[in-house]
């Protein structure tokens, strides 16, 4: 089976990493549990499964060691669903998220002062899918709490695993946030209530 993020609301046609292997979410609207990464790594983008590289094998350790469901009952998805790359560039930064990020940054400045038309935020363009799926696992949350009222009172449960990932879901634009700043506090994003 197929996916397509553009059904999901993602801006592909948009996005400066239009072209990319997408390595789509898993177990969408089965758990309202999420995790969420940054973006996919090399192994991820090889197997076309998130969370199969040394993070997902840290992951399901956690999973396991919490007494919460494999990774399996649980919804796993990346705030990009698109590996980052920067053309030309070589070594670690060529794949690192924060450097992406700046290499699109400068290049719209140089954009703007040609009168160029500026690249999107690869953020931006999936941000309409993460939050439709987000509210997804809210909808489910809910339901379980109608059936079961000890079970999700506060919602759906969001572990963000990641800087950038931790950002998007609290819709911090311009500043990136610190994951380990917030290491064991409950958080509450506006956007998907």
């Amino acid at each position: 089976m197929s996916y397509d993020p553009r059904m999901a609301g993602a801006k592909c046609d948009e996005c400066p990493l239009a072209g990319r292997r997408v390595v789509p979410p898993e177990n969408v609207g089965s758990s309202a549990a999420v995790i969420v990464g940054d973006a996919p790594g090399l192994q991820e983008e090889k197997t076309g499964r998130i969370f199969t590289g040394s993070t997902g094998q840290k992951l399901v350790e956690l999973l396991r060691r919490a007494g919460m469901p494999p990774r399996s009952g649980v919804h796993l998805t990346n705030a990009l669903l698109c590996r980052p790359e920067i053309p030309d560039e070589y070594g670690k930064k060529r794949f690192d998220v924060k450097q992406f990020i700046a290499w699109v940054r400068k290049g719209n400045v140089a954009r703007k002062k040609l009168g160029a038309p500026l690249m999107n935020n690869p953020f931006d363009c999936c941000k309409p899918r993460l939050l439709a799926e987000l509210k997804r696992a809210e909808f489910l949350a809910r339901e379980i709490h109608k059936a079961d009222p000890s079970q999700y009172p506060n919602g759906a449960v969001v572990f963000p695993t990641g800087n950038f990932a931790l950002a998007e879901l609290m819709g911090v634009q311009k500043r990136a946030m610190k994951i380990l700043n917030y290491r064991g506090s409950v958080l509450h994003p506006k956007e998907i209530e």
